[in-house]
């Protein structure tokens, strides 16, 4: 069986990072916590079990490496960089060069915006909340990488693989499963049903509040047209 492909994500995604400076030299933290739902990706949800890193750590945390803007920070290798999963979450240490003494400083001051975090996902399971978002739980995980960063990167809304992932799970070709996730439809793959379509009529204040329900709830718009609020309309709809 060939390893499965990396995955990038981002520490902001669950509400992170939580980087600070550790006396000797030091920076770490909480990269990613167990059980807490990320925010929506490409329409759905993920969420990291607290035994996903159970194989990794006993295999020692095989190669994981740690690099900042500056150069590389540690890694497991030689034993400058270690990792320990606690009930809250995944925690790291990193021993920082010498060389590099700004990476202790930016944790100090606060300056590391992210991490990107890499990682290859060799079990998930996929279900749906009550026809919320579609729940992605990761249960094996291997890390190949973090990288913390002075400036937090773009997200990466359509992840491939995730996706390639729940195609399998459901059933479904990967086409299919990605014009879902294009037009936030990934609930349907669990029984959901968007509403009725929804023909706009009504000019104003009104016709802007149903497009917004519209979109929110993924019901189809027929009539796209630009609505604008004015403080005519505002008067007339407060009068009624």
């Amino acid at each position: 069986m060939s390893a499965p492909p990396i995955e990038r994500r981002y520490a902001r995604l669950w509400g992170m990072p939580n980087l600070t400076a550790i006396s000797g030299g030091k920076v770490g933290g909480l990269v990613v916590p167990f059980g807490r739902r990320s925010q929506p990706m490409a329409g759905y949800v993920e969420f990291v079990a607290p035994t996903a890193f159970r194989k990794c750590a006993g295999d020692g945390w095989p190669d994981v490496v740690c690099f900042s803007d500056h150069g590389l920070l540690g890694s497991t290798r030689v034993g400058t960089l270690r990792f320990s999963a606690t009930d809250d979450g995944l925690h790291f240490e990193a021993d920082v060069p010498k060389a590099l003494p700004v990476a202790v400083e930016y944790a100090e001051r606060g300056d590391y915006a992210d991490i990107e975090i890499r990682w290859q996902v060799y079990e998930d399971r996929w279900t749906c909340d009550n026809g919320g978002y579609p729940v992605r739980e990761l249960l094996s995980i291997r890390l190949v990488e973090i990288s913390p960063a002075t400036i937090s990167v773009p997200d990466d809304r359509n992840p491939v693989v995730a996706l390639q992932s729940l195609a399998l799970s459901v059933g479904e070709p990967v086409e299919y499963v990605r014009a879902l996730a294009d037009r936030k439809g990934l609930r349907e793959l669990f029984g959901y049903r968007p509403p009725e379509p929804i023909l706009l009529g009504k000019n104003g204040r009104q016709a802007h509040i149903e497009t917004i329900e519209a979109e929110e709830f993924g019901a189809l718009i027929l009539d796209q047209r630009a609505v604008k609020t004015t403080p005519k309309d505002l008067a007339r709809e407060n009068a009624r």
